[in-house]
C-alpha cells in the first residue's frame, strides 16, 4: 500500500504544471447560456495553440463562437522567474482580463510573484488559497515589490549618468495592496464552489506552511470529473512541515 501510495504522490508531481517555475495553467469551463447544454471544459496551456496570446484569444473567440458558450477561465499561480533572465517578467503569456479567478498552491515567488502584475495589467477576479498562504502572500508580496522598486531605483540611478530613459518597477506596494484585496482565503479540507460547474478543495502538501494540491470537480452536461494540481509536494517526516496528504483519485 505505502508504494502505491508513494506512487501516486511521485505520479501528481509529474503532472503538476504548477510546479513547473513558468508554467501557468488555465482549467477553463464553458458555462451554457440559458438555453444551451450545460458546460464544456477545456485545458489550455500558457502558449495557446503555440502561437502565444493570440493563439489563446483565438482558441476562445472560436469556442464561444461556434459552440455558443461563455466561459469561466481559472488559473492556476503565476509565478515570477528567479535567477538567469530566461524570459521577460512583464510580458505575461496571456491576458489577464480573459482570467476569471485564480487558485494558488503556495506563496513562494515563482508560484506567487506576478500576481500584482496580473492585478496591474486587468485581472478583477477572487484569488483562491488557504488561509496560510494568505498570510504568508502579505509578507512575501510586499518584500518582492520592495526589490522590484529597489532594482528600478538602481537602474535608474546609472542610467541618469548615461542619458538612458528610466524604467518601471514590475509592480510597487500600492499593486500588492490592490492584489491583496481580491485574495479569498480558505482552510485545508473545505469545498468551495468558484463558479457554476466548478469546485475546488485544497490538501496539504507539505511543501512550505499553507501549501496545497489542489483538487477540482468540473460539471459538464451533468457529468463531473476531477482534476488535480499538484503544485509543489514535500517530503515525508519533516520537522515542522506535516507530511504532504494522499488524494485518493483524479
Amino acid at each position: 500500500m505505502q508504494l502505491w501510495q508513494d506512487g501516486l504522490v511521485a505520479a501528481l508531481a509529474a503532472i503538476g504544471l504548477a510546479s513547473l517555475m513558468w508554467s501557468v495553467v488555465k482549467a477553463v469551463l464553458y458555462s451554457p447560456r440559458q438555453e444551451r447544454r450545460q458546460g464544456a471544459v477545456a485545458l489550455i496551456p500558457a502558449q495557446g495553440d503555440g502561437e502565444g496570446l493570440e493563439g489563446q484569444i483565438r482558441i476562445m473567440e472560436r469556442l464561444r463562437k461556434e459552440q455558443a458558450l461563455v466561459g469561466t477561465v481559472l488559473l492556476v499561480d503565476c509565478g515570477l522567474q528567479q535567477g538567469r533572465d530566461e524570459r521577460d517578467n512583464a510580458e505575461l503569456d496571456f491576458a489577464p482580463s480573459l482570467i476569471d479567478d485564480m487558485v494558488v498552491t503556495h506563496a513562494h515567488i515563482d508560484h506567487s510573484g506576478r500576481i500584482p502584475l496580473l492585478v496591474k495589467q486587468g485581472f478583477r477576479g477572487n484569488i483562491y488559497c488557504t488561509r496560510l498562504t494568505a498570510q504568508l502572500l502579505d509578507i512575501m508580496l510586499r518584500d518582492s515589490a520592495h526589490i522590484q522598486e529597489s532594482a528600478a531605483g538602481y537602474e535608474n540611478q546609472k542610467g541618469r549618468r548615461a542619458g538612458k530613459p528610466p524604467v518601471e518597477p514590475l509592480y510597487t506596494l500600492v499593486d500588492v495592496e490592490r492584489a491583496l484585496r481580491h485574495v479569498v482565503s480558505v482552510e485545508y479540507g473545505q469545498e468551495i464552489d468558484i463558479s457554476d460547474g466548478i469546485r475546488a478543495r485544497f490538501i496539504d502538501a507539505g511543501h512550505l506552511l499553507g501549501s496545497a494540491c489542489v483538487e477540482l470537480w468540473l460539471t459538464e452536461a451533468g457529468e463531473t470529473r476531477k482534476i488535480v494540481f499538484s503544485g509543489d509536494i514535500g517530503n515525508q517526516k519533516t520537522p515542522i512541515i506535516r507530511a504532504p496528504q494522499y488524494i485518493a483519485e483524479a
